[in-house]
């Protein structure tokens, strides 16, 4: 048995991957599988589900949206999502959810990356980045645990992607990188280290007059808002110390 978080909540089944009608459904595998392995007390469930206004039923609502999950993933027997004191408890594999797989790729990638092989951390990273199918836990109605979740997920997306861009300015495929850079500090101006990433790479596509006004652009956005330069400038290319050619 498979799932996927990493967009809208699916199942995989005889019938292929399958989304989850029903937004209690929902808000209870969300949790089960954020804690799989672990035993999730059903006094969490019901937090979950309805926070401080729960009804007068509510332990006896989460064992029916339990064992109607059971039949919908084919577990009929309760052998993948047992019932266990306090709670329930989902067990499945490795690799069987893919929030797992993509914390492997990224974990790989970092490996790979950290041992001078850019080409590797490449790869995996965009096999990581591929796992994605929207927002982390789109369809999952909000709490605070799964909105804290999410956030948590989308910036593990978000490092994967820079670390991809690293390897792939690593790997001298400057032009590739640059359009991405300048998409993600539309979005981010505030994080130097994506500026010097794309300085080395403007530098290494042989764009040294559009690298010194990314430099200026950086310098002003940062003092503007940080009230802080970035890196100092270099002396040889007059840049910033990125470990541009010029620099080396």
């Amino acid at each position: 048995m498979r799932f996927r978080m990493l967009g809208p909540l699916e199942v995989q089944t005889k019938q292929g991957w399958m989304p989850i009608g029903a937004a209690k459904w929902r808000a209870v595998l969300a949790r089960l599988l954020l804690g799989a392995g672990q035993i999730v007390p059903t006094a969490t469930l019901v937090d979950e589900l309805w926070g401080n206004d729960p009804p007068a039923r509510a332990s006896n609502m989460v064992s029916i949206y339990v064992l109607r999950l059971r039949r919908f993933i084919g577990d009929s027997e309760g052998q993948l999502l047992r019932t266990q004191a306090p709670g329930y408890q989902l067990r499945i594999g490795a690799g069987d959810l893919d929030t797992q797989q993509f914390t492997a790729l990224l974990r790989q990638g970092q490996q790979a990356l950290a041992s001078h092989a850019p080409e590797t951390a490449a790869q995996r990273l965009t096999e990581a980045e591929e796992l994605w199918r929207g927002n982390a836990l789109a369809d999952v109605p909000r709490s605070p645990f799964v909105e804290a979740e999410a956030e948590r997920l989308d910036e593990l997306r978000l490092t994967a992607t820079e670390l991809r861009l690293e390897a792939v300015v690593a790997c001298g495929r400057y032009r590739d990188a640059i359009p991405e850079l300048r998409r993600l500090l539309a979005d981010q101006p505030l994080k130097e280290e994506l500026w010097l990433l794309l300085l080395r790479a403007l530098d290494g596509a042989g764009r040294r007059a559009q690298a010194l006004a990314a430099y200026d652009e950086a310098r002003t956005v940062l003092s503007d808002q940080l009230g802080v330069d970035p890196a100092p400038t270099c002396a040889t290319c007059s840049a910033s110390c990125c470990g541009t050619s010029r620099c080396r």
